[in-house]
Order: structure tokens, then C-alpha cells, then sequence
């Protein structure tokens, strides 16, 4: 074998040429890629789209596609909506219908403010929008919009008439009095009767469909509609109230009650004891037994007949009979109202008789005492 042929097979001079043939055509093929990209952007009017098969970053900088952290953002159809700097990002935003539209989320677009692109939650509540999810759907349509951070979003309430617990109550009581109960009534439902909200607009009527009550116990069950829609299931006890007269004013045993020292309470009836006065003119003209607190209850024997005549006052005392008149001066013994039967004393004969208080400083003598001076 020739020197030339050995030198031909020096395993030096043979990797040597491989890597630079190999690299001549990485540089070949390079090149080729990158004109064709030129190309396709040219006649497309758009950035090259990179390397087919391939996901691409969205614009708040994730991948959309398979293991994409954002929803996949399908290539948009629509022209761009307005220009970037002329869309804000609305914060807390209100609908009254049943879905959320592009232009509740976004404020300042020319076109596609219709596009329906989520369902709106349930009357009176809220949903938030994050940062991601706007972010693709500002690369969908073309809105041009990029959050400033991860923490941007959108709370989007649903408008609603809310119909809370007194207007479930007014609307039993009515249905209560239909059934001949008292229209006064205190309705106390079974743990915490819920605000049902229903959609605005939609009118708020409470309609009592069924209602079973026992008279006895004051249970009841019912099942109420609003606008002839929504339904709610209702259930507690009902408790006959009654009007009570009360003292507005403190008075004392001194004091005359008139109807002007008296106002209204309304209590349950089961929480009234027997001997409360709920008559008005029971109390009128009668005088405290003692200082009494305003605003409480009164029972009978909290109060008494008014005083008219003083023990050891001076009183006109008369004696009369079908045949005769006598009259004398006495001194009273003792206090005595409007028909108490008191002792008196005759100041001129020292006698002591029973008489009746007929009137301020006036008694009159029962036919079986006398006068007489002996």
C-alpha cells in the first residue's frame, strides 16, 4: 500500500470534513427555512406564525392549546374591535339578563360588544373573571387588550328583586286573615327563612298557593309563588297578637290617669297574663296604687279608683230621706273614692258613722245612721 492510500485513511483528516459537511448544510437548511418564512409573511400581511404543530404564547405570556394553564383561545374570525389604548377592563359590572356579553367586560369597543361569551350566574349572584381568561379572549377578538398583572379581573353580579323575610310575613299574614284569623299576627318560621332572589323586572307578587294552619298550636305549612314562577316552601308558627294600653308618662298614687297620659303596644297573646288590662277606659279616671314605670303592662290592681275625698279633710256629709234633708260637717277618717264607703266623724257631736264618698268633699249618710246630736 503507497503512502498517499495510508494517508487517506487517518481517522483525523476523515472526522475533520464529516463536521464542517454537516454543518455547511444545518447553514443550508437555515437559510431555506428563513426565506420561506419572508415569503409567507409577505403574502399574508402577518408575523410569521412559527414552526407548524407547534403552541404559541398567548398574549399574558402562557401556551394555548394541549397543557395550555389558560383556555384555548380558537384562531379569531372577527375584525379587531377597537384600538388597544381605546379598551379598559371594567371592575364590577351589573346584567339583568341570563348571559354575559364581551362588551360587559370591556369597555370602549367598536365591534363584537354583543358577542355572547359566558352564561350569566343566578339572580343576585356574583362571578369574577381572572386575568387569564381575559387575556384570551382580548387575543380571540382581537381587542388588543393585555393585563398590567395576574390580579386584574371581573365581578359581574346578576340584578335581581330579592324577596326577603317580611315580604313572605305580610304576604301569610293576609292569607292568615282570609282563613279568619286576626289580621295582628307575629309569624316566626321554622330556623332562618331565606332571601329568594329572582331575576329583575320580573315582578315580585307573592301569591299564597297553600297554607295549612293548626288553630290550636299556631303551626302552620305553606307554599308561596312569586310572579307565578318561582315557588318557596315555608314553614313556623303564628302567634295572635293583641293592643295593650300603656302608660306614656310616669304617675304616681297622686295622679289622675287620662286618655292623653296612655299610648298602644302590641304583644303576643301568649306572653299576656290574665289580670292585663287591655281596655283603655278600664284605666281612665283611675289613679296609680304606686309610682309606675312607662311603657309596661298594667294589671288591674295596679291602679284604683281616684281619690276625691283625704283622710282628715273636711266634708260636707248629708242625711236624706223621702221626708227629709239634714246636712252636717264631718271629718273624714280615712281616704276614700268616688263610692267608697268611709268613716266620718260629725265634728259637732264627736260620732263616728259610715258614710259614702258621693263626690269631692261630699259623703252621704246610709238611712240607718242619724244625725242627731245625742
Amino acid at each position: 500500500m503507497t503512502p498517499i492510500a495510508h494517508a487517506a485513511w487517518r481517522p483525523g483528516h476523515c472526522c475533520s470534513a464529516l463536521r464542517w459537511g454537516l454543518a455547511a448544510l444545518a447553514v443550508g437548511m437555515l437559510a431555506a427555512a428563513t426565506l420561506a418564512e419572508a415569503q409567507q409573511s409577505q403574502g399574508n400581511g402577518a408575523p410569521a406564525a412559527g414552526r407548524a404543530g407547534k403552541p404559541q404564547p398567548t398574549a399574558y405570556g402562557g401556551r394555548s392549546g394541549a397543557g395550555s394553564r389558560y383556555p384555548a383561545a380558537p384562531p379569531a374570525e372577527a375584525a379587531p374591535s377597537a384600538a388597544a389604548s381605546d379598551v379598559t377592563l371594567r371592575t364590577q359590572v351589573e346584567v339583568a339578563g341570563d348571559v354575559i356579553r364581551l362588551g360587559d367586560l370591556f369597555e370602549g369597543l367598536a365591534d363584537n360588544a354583543d358577542v355572547a361569551v359566558a352564561r350569566a350566574p343566578e339572580p343576585g349572584a356574583s362571578v369574577g373573571f381572572e386575568a387569564n381568561y381575559l387575556a384570551q379572549l382580548s387575543l380571540r377578538y382581537k381587542i388588543g387588550w393585555r393585563p398590567d398583572s395576574r390580579f386584574e379581573r371581573v365581578v359581574v353580579t346578576r340584578r335581581s328583586t330579592a324577596i326577603d323575610q317580611d315580604a313572605i310575613a305580610y304576604a301569610l299574614r293576609s292569607a292568615f286573615a282570609r282563613e279568619g284569623l286576626s289580621s295582628e299576627l307575629d309569624v316566626t318560621f321554622d330556623g332562618s327563612q331565606r332571601t329568594v332572589h329572582v331575576p329583575a323586572g320580573q315582578g315580585s307578587a307573592l301569591t299564597v298557593e297553600r297554607l295549612a294552619v293548626d288553630r290550636a298550636s299556631g303551626r302552620f305549612t305553606a307554599t308561596l309563588s312569586v310572579a307565578g314562577t318561582h315557588r318557596i316552601q315555608s314553614s313556623g308558627r303564628v302567634i295572635e297578637m293583641v293592643k295593650v294600653p300603656v302608660l306614656a308618662d310616669r304617675l304616681g298614687p297622686e295622679d289622675v290617669i287620662r286618655a292623653t297620659n296612655l299610648r298602644w303596644v302590641t304583644l303576643r297573646m301568649d306572653r299576656l297574663q290574665g289580670d292585663i288590662v287591655t281596655d283603655a277606659d278600664t284605666l281612665i279616671g283611675m289613679s296609680p296604687r304606686r309610682g309606675l314605670t312607662p311603657g309596661t303592662p298594667l294589671r288591674a290592681n295596679d291602679v284604683r279608683p281616684t281619690i276625691v275625698v283625704k283622710k282628715n279633710s273636711v266634708v260636707g256629709m248629708v242625711f236624706k230621706t223621702p221626708y227629709m234633708t239634714l246636712s252636717a260637717q264631718g271629718r273624714a277618717l280615712e281616704d276614700g273614692a268616688q263610692g267608697d264607703t268611709i268613716r266620718v266623724i260629725n265634728t259637732a257631736t264627736q260620732r263616728t258613722v259610715h258614710a259614702q264618698v258621693s263626690g269631692p268633699g261630699q259623703v252621704k249618710i246610709f238611712p240607718t245612721h242619724r244625725l242627731a246630736s245625742n
